[in-house]
């Protein structure tokens, strides 16, 4: 009995202690990322992340704590990437991704967030699709029914590398995993098509953006809707152009666009808006309410400055003096903002 005692105290400790060596490290790369300021000295910093404790000797010591590490270990990975996204340019500031994921990947190999999560960041942050695809390559090597990994694979290779056939085969791998999203076999047939689709883009980042928990992989869904809504209104602008070269006049609507066949369908707009033809051009309804809700805003925030002789720091500041009932819902998820006077959206508009 003393024997079991001892060796669970003993275990106990050797969990601990592998998660002081893992806080260690990042306290130390964090203290030599903050002492660094000119950019030969953030590149070091950058290197010097390269050595985040290894996962397979932080998995020897944690022995039975491992899961507990490597939840740790995500953690830190997670609160990183929020706390130095653009201190540096986007390669050099997730060079330590890949690393970092693979020592969850030792302490808890069924842990498939940290892959995804990892591949998202190479892909669209970083500019490194093609690491990010690898990435996830070494996450489905320890997770084959984690359809999610070949999935991200696919849609990385659609979206950024343009290899429809890489895409192709990762969706078609996805497809027949449990558990999968429907889109998956849609997605194969485009890819093996080598055609691009808007309505099976929108499908998945919405459903990215709805589904994932991870705040910041919901962010670049987000970010990606709304670049949506500028590749369409380019699409169905170049339609109705070739509406009135072709017809000798503007059309009526939109609908008499695809009533002629210059455009098969309207596309449903990402955030709930819609896509009309007014004064000679097509427009989206939610990017106009933004633009009046911004010049309204402008007007009162110039007012405030006038009567108070200060600028308004939020927009709260407009409703706490009654110029505004309450503050405008911004459609696209994002926020009204005063920055030095000027107002503006938090969303990256088209």
């Amino acid at each position: 009995m003393a024997n079991r005692r001892a060796g669970g105290r003993a275990g106990w400790w050797l969990g601990w202690s592998a998660v002081a060596v893992l806080g260690l490290g990042v306290f130390l790369l964090q203290a030599a990322i903050d002492r660094n300021r000119q950019r030969r000295e953030k590149l070091k910093a950058a290197d010097e992340l390269m050595y985040f404790p290894s996962g397979k000797l932080l998995a020897a010591i944690a022995g039975e704590y491992r899961l507990l590490v490597a939840d740790y270990a995500w953690l830190q990975i997670a609160q990183y990437s929020g706390a130095h996204m653009g201190m540096l340019n986007q390669e050099e500031n997730y060079r330590w991704v890949g690393n970092a994921t693979e020592v969850v990947g030792e302490l808890d190999p069924r842990f498939v967030a940290p892959f995804v999560f990892g591949a998202q960041m190479l892909g669209w942050e970083a500019e490194q699709p093609r690491e990010g695809i690898a990435l996830l390559r070494k996450g489905f090597e320890r997770n084959p029914l984690a359809w999610e990994l070949p999935f991200q694979a696919g849609f990385i290779a659609y979206m950024l590398t343009k290899d429809f056939d890489q895409a192709g085969y990762y969706f078609s791998v996805a497809a027949q995993l449990p558990g999968v999203w429907q889109i998956a076999p849609r997605m194969a047939a485009a890819c093996y098509a080598q055609t691009g689709n808007f309505e099976l883009t929108r499908e998945m980042w919405t459903r990215t953006y709805e589904d994932q928990p991870n705040p910041k992989v919901r962010e670049i869904a987000h970010n990606q809707l709304v670049l949506l809504i500028g590749q369409e209104l380019g699409a169905l602008q170049a339609a109705a152009d070739s509406f009135v070269r072709l017809v000798g006049r503007p059309p009526a609507s939109l609908e008499e666009v695809v009533e002629r066949g210059y455009v098969g369908q309207i596309p449903a707009e990402p955030f709930g808006g819609s896509y009309v033809w007014r004064a000679g051009k097509v427009r989206d309804s939610n990017l106009e309410y933004v633009q009046a809700a911004i010049g309204r805003l402008q007007q009162l925030a110039d007012r405030y400055h006038d009567e108070r002789h200060t600028l308004p720091g939020s927009v709260d500041d407009l409703v706490r003096v009654g110029y505004l009932k309450e503050v405008p819902a911004e459609p696209f998820g994002g926020s009204f903002v005063i920055t030095d006077g000027k107002v503006s959206s938090t969303s990256k508009l088209p």
